[in-house]
């Protein structure tokens, strides 16, 4: 993941029900974002916000 920027990761691995969800927001944008995995599982989510437009 890069310097400067807002950012986050997980990793899971094993069995059962996880919810994952994030939520961003500022005075012009706001975003939501929700991943549910069940069963047997070996999940990874990273995420990077920032830098030049």
């Amino acid at each position: 993941m890069s310097e400067d920027l807002t950012s986050g990761g997980v990793d899971i691995t094993g069995s059962g029900l996880v919810s994952l969800s994030k939520k961003t927001g500022t005075v012009n944008w706001s975003q939501e974002e929700r991943s549910v995995a069940a069963g047997r599982m070996n999940v990874s989510e990273y995420g990077e916000y920032g830098g030049e437009s």
